[in-house]
């Protein structure tokens, strides 16, 4: 059997793969800010790791793969699977970088220890201390065989990567946008597939969909939204030229979509029904629920403005166990028809 667990956060996510031979994967990871997750170190506690993987550079993805691999925690992990480029790991690394002649490089690294959270600067920290190896995912690599359990890639390209190395190096005004970077991973088990979205915006799908139908697997019968349902991760189109995550979906099966809601601004409502009429939603967190226009009770309210909040939670775990036939057993959570 497969397993998968998805835990709710309030502002991060945390996704737990248990394979069939009882060992783990662990795709991004973020304590809960309600404490409705228990420790990352005690979710792992004697557990055999495969790995561990950083989909992108963001703190609501990285803080406890940090915690994960602490010199002082007991975890024992083989490799981390990352996206991030190769000038944020020289940057992770370089303390002197004022020594620098002034120039492009040295704007970069500046702007790269600003805009990236400290945690994942941490990780990597963490990472060289400990000897951990590191696997840089692109969408061209060979599969990753676990268990049994056929493990792609599906974005991003390694085009991608190199545009935004580019634009690290050479903006003067803006960070290229982490998300950009973000892995899409498909688990293909028998005739069980589950789609892992990270943080992945519009154009990803794009190549994540050209690589996802060239593999010849049976479509998703469960998939990770991405970005919290934001709106920029999905594509409204409908030409055979222009893909969102849905595409890549058995739509001859109810699909089970995992939804993480950041905050009060998330899952953006367009996309939430969408996702309600073409697959049935499981929300750790569902921002939409959120719906006071005056919150702080001050006794009015701005046309057009939203009150940023946490989201209100709407299960702590989901869990999901598959077999090699496609069957779906749900052990943990209820689907957004409960909360209706």
């Amino acid at each position: 059997m497969l397993k998968f667990d998805f835990y709710e956060s309030g502002h991060g996510e945390t996704t737990i793969i248990t394979f069939p031979d009882n060992g783990i994967g662990i795709i991004d990871a973020y304590p809960s800010q309600s404490n409705s997750r228990p420790d990352i170190l005690k979710l792992i506690e004697n557990k055999i790791i495969h790995f561990i993987c950083l989909t992108h550079p963001h703190d609501d993805h990285a803080k406890d793969l940090a915690t994960i691999t602490n010199p002082s925690a007991d975890a024992c992990v083989p490799v981390l699977w990352h996206t991030i480029t190769d000038i944020h790991q020289w940057a992770y690394y370089s303390t002197e970088f004022n020594a620098f002649p002034a120039g492009s490089m040295q704007n970069a690294i500046k702007r790269i220890r600003k805009e990236t959270a400290m945690t994942t600067i941490k990780l990597f920290e963490n990472i060289a201390h400990r000897n951990i190896n590191t696997h840089k995912l692109r969408n061209d690599l060979v599969a990753k065989n676990i268990a049994g359990v056929e493990i792609y890639c599906l974005s991003p390209t390694e085009k991608v990567q190199q545009k935004f190395i580019s634009k690290e190096v050479r903006s003067k005004n803006r960070f290229p946008d982490p998300n950009k970077l973000s892995a899409i991973l498909a688990f293909h088990y028998g005739k069980t597939v589950f789609i892992h979205g990270g943080d992945a915006l519009k154009s990803n799908w794009f190549d994540a969909a050209e690589k996802f139908f060239s593999l010849h697997i049976p479509n998703a019968t469960i998939i990770k939204i991405p970005h919290h349902g934001s709106a920029n991760s999905f594509s409204f189109k409908k030409t055979k030229h222009q893909h969102n995550y849905l595409d890549l979906c058995d739509a001859n099966k109810a699909i089970k979509s995992i939804l993480f809601a950041g905050d009060s601004t998330h899952p953006n409502e367009a996309v939430y029904q969408e996702l309600l009429k073409n697959s049935t939603v499981y929300c750790t967190a569902n921002g939409l629920k959120t719906a006071d226009s005056d919150p702080l009770n001050i006794g009015f309210s701005i046309p057009g403005c939203q009150y940023i909040s946490n989201s209100n939670i709407c299960n702590p775990m989901i869990s999901f166990e598959c077999d090699q036939l496609g069957n779906i057993n749900v052990i943990s959570g209820h689907d957004c028809s409960a909360c209706s």
